[in-house]
């Protein structure tokens, strides 16, 4: 895919190591998808895998999602730090990371169980109470479906 630069450098983030930052501390993300060239998009939280280059969220078994994940699984998303509005300037405080990738449905228990525990990290303030009550029935019933990071970009105004 094409890359495009930024019209302002300056605000490009340049370090992989911020841009896994942003993905590692926010906790909603959304995703671009497309099935017979009709486009969907879907606000999600999910976690970020930072040495698989892996982004999981959970989802009903059944549903538009996963229909046109299925159909077509290349995504396109973005993560949002948002830093608040600079009253007075009509401007605006941000980091935020795009993505592109593949989606697919993790079928494995053991994958399934760490993308659980790895929302669970991501989401919860108190993570241990929770990942103690996960039982197997839950982890079954749960659909995960995970991206496959290609490519990621990242620009910020900080003011």
């Amino acid at each position: 895919m094409k890359r495009f630069h930024l019209r302002r450098k300056e605000k490009e983030i340049e370090s992989l190591e911020e841009i896994y930052e942003i993905l590692r501390s926010q906790r909603y993300m959304t995703v671009a998808c497309s099935k017979d060239n009709i486009p969907y998009l879907f606000t999600v939280n999910y976690a970020f895998e930072p040495e698989k280059k892996l982004l999981y969220f959970h989802c009903a078994p059944q549903g538009k999602k996963l229909e046109y994940i299925s159909s077509n699984p290349r995504v396109w998303g973005e993560v949002i730090e948002d830093r608040g509005y600079l009253a007075g300037k009509c401007d605006y405080n941000y980091r935020s990371v795009h993505f592109q990738g593949e989606a697919e449905i993790v079928r494995e228990e053991k994958e399934k169980i760490l993308a659980l525990e790895l929302l669970i990290d991501q989401q919860e303030p108190d993570p241990e109470s929770v990942k103690d009550s996960l039982s197997p029935e839950q982890i079954s019933k749960t659909t995960i479906v995970k991206i496959r990071i290609r490519g990621l970009s990242g620009k910020k105004y900080l003011n």
